[in-house]
């Protein structure tokens, strides 16, 4: 994975070919728009094609890219990332209904209204999270998330080929404080989430139980968020603290075919 060529996406490389999911291998999906982040060694910015994918090298870039196309309201977008350890805020300071907490600068991305996210495949990509937020209000630090929602009607959401590193090791002796720390959230009133081959690593509960994966709906009808499916996720190196590994709730959701370890995967 050295050089521009193979994170750049160079055509004479085939990148699209690298990722398990056909909605970045092949046409694009009707109705979608799509774009491609990878490393690039360059660093130039790039277009987002396949042939010249944007640069996600630091968690700057790789948050701006994403955050800016949700808050803009953009919907149906194929998020293809290609492989390598890419840096992320996560959800950061972002509450649902509320925004930014810190309202002079913008940190950390979420998702909106029928985006699909895709790795290469779950051994290739991985979203790290690099920092925690400090609510001046509570004097704790915000539950670490990688991914979540913008807003209650961001349904529709795919997350796939994926590992999902929480990152306790480097962040517990960086921050001294009980950590909680998460990987997916999707809550939304509407369901029609997929979440699928995502490795979840370095996850914690230390101030409260934790939910590492959940779909989830605040909607008074408990049959408003349906066709919700959850599958093959692999879960291990939890860190410390309480858990429910995948939890659902208020949310129509087929769960199948998802393990859970508390150390290391044999």
């Amino acid at each position: 994975m050295k050089g521009l060529k193979r994170h750049g996406g160079d055509k004479k490389t085939g990148f699209a070919s690298v990722f398990a999911s056909s909605d970045c291998r092949g046409k694009v999906p009707t109705g979608y728009t799509r774009i491609f982040i990878a490393f690039r060694a360059n660093a130039k910015s790039g277009t987002g094609t396949a042939s010249d994918s944007f640069d996600g090298s630091t968690a700057q870039k790789f948050d701006t890219l994403l955050r800016a196309r949700s808050q803009r309201g953009v919907t149906n977008l194929v998020v293809c990332i290609g492989p390598g350890t890419f840096q992320t805020e996560g959800v950061h300071d972002y509450v649902i209904g509320v925004g930014h907490l810190d309202k002079t600068q913008s940190s950390g991305f979420t998702v909106n209204r029928r985006w699909k996210i895709h790795g290469a495949r779950a051994d290739q990509t991985t979203l790290k999270l690099t920092d925690l937020y400090l609510d001046p209000s509570t004097g704790k630090y915000l539950v670490g998330r990688v991914i979540s929602t913008y807003d209650l009607d961001s349904h529709g959401v795919e997350v796939s080929d994926l590992t999902l590193d929480d990152n306790y090791p480097a962040l517990k002796p960086q921050y001294i404080a009980d950590l909680q720390l998460e990987a997916v959230s999707l809550r939304s009133n509407l369901g029609q989430h997929w979440i699928h081959n995502i490795h979840v690593v370095n996850a914690a509960g230390e101030w409260t139980e934790a939910f590492p994966v959940e779909i989830s709906s605040p909607a008074e009808s408990p049959t408003a968020s349906s066709g919700n499916v959850v599958e093959y996720v692999t879960m291990d190196h939890w860190a410390a603290g309480k858990c429910t590994a995948i939890a659902i709730a208020n949310a129509i959701t087929e769960v199948r075919f998802n393990t859970a370890a508390t150390a290391s995967a044999s």
